[in-house]
């Protein structure tokens, strides 16, 4: 039998099966579960700082104020939407009411704009999803970041490491808690055992849903920097805060 290709067969079964956008309800025929007119209102940074991709700059930035005055691990950050009306949403209904298409159509998304920002550079040589801790995981049943990461692998070919990272408690939901209360429930949170493949990984990126405070994603890249000193971490996230 000849081989499939994978990208016309899904081609096909969109245009037999269309799918109806997450938002306004209508039937598309296209890969996401989003019409072009809602996509195109999904609101999106300008010029994000390229450390941390904080919208609130002018323009492209090594360091904004947010990375400023941090110990900010991350040589490169993407995060293609602002967490805010609709996109806030459709996170949401990812992350806790288990809308997996909703995570999917922001996955493809977020591939989409990688594919932009390292046109012209390499790309990591490993993703690594930001892990739950396992009485959350069998909680929700999924891990979002996991999802996320699955989803860019099929994309853009780079691996996902599912065994390298363990959350050793749960620092339960950070939503409503200060950034310093975020970052005391977050210390010593994770714990690696790599192996020397993935030692010798010089380039990571690390997956998540939505950077806010960055105290997750600062505290695990820092665990991970003093495990394998001079990597080159990368942070990649469907939406800023």
């Amino acid at each position: 039998m000849d081989r499939v290709d994978i990208g016309a067969w899904r081609n096909f079964l969109h245009c037999v099966f269309p799918g109806r956008c997450a938002l306004c309800g209508r039937a598309t025929q296209r890969l996401i579960d989003l019409c072009g007119g809602c996509e195109i209102k999904l609101p999106r940074p300008l010029s994000p700082c390229q450390r941390c991709a904080s919208p609130e700059v002018s323009a492209p930035a090594q360091d904004c104020g947010f990375c400023l005055g941090r110990d900010w691990p991350f040589v490169r950050c993407t995060a293609p939407f602002i967490y805010r009306p609709p996109v806030d949403r459709l996170v949401a209904g990812f992350k806790y009411r288990a809308a997996l298409a909703d995570g999917r159509s922001l996955s493809l998304l977020l591939a989409e704009r990688l594919r932009q920002d390292y046109r012209n550079a390499p790309w990591p040589e490993l993703l690594v999803p930001v892990p739950l801790h396992t009485g959350r995981l069998r909680q929700r049943g999924f891990n979002q970041a996991l999802e996320i990461a699955r989803v860019l692998c099929a994309e853009i070919g780079v691996p996902v490491d599912v065994h390298s990272c363990r959350r050793r408690r749960d620092t339960g939901r950070q939503v409503g808690r200060s950034v310093a209360q975020r970052r005391h429930a977050l210390r010593a949170a994770f714990t690696l055992q790599l192996s020397p493949q993935t030692r010798g990984c010089r380039r990571v990126a690390l997956i998540d849903d939505v950077l806010t405070s960055g105290a997750t994603a600062m505290e695990l890249g820092r665990v991970w920097r003093r495990a394998v000193p001079g990597v080159e971490l990368h942070l990649w996230c469907l939406a800023r805060a």
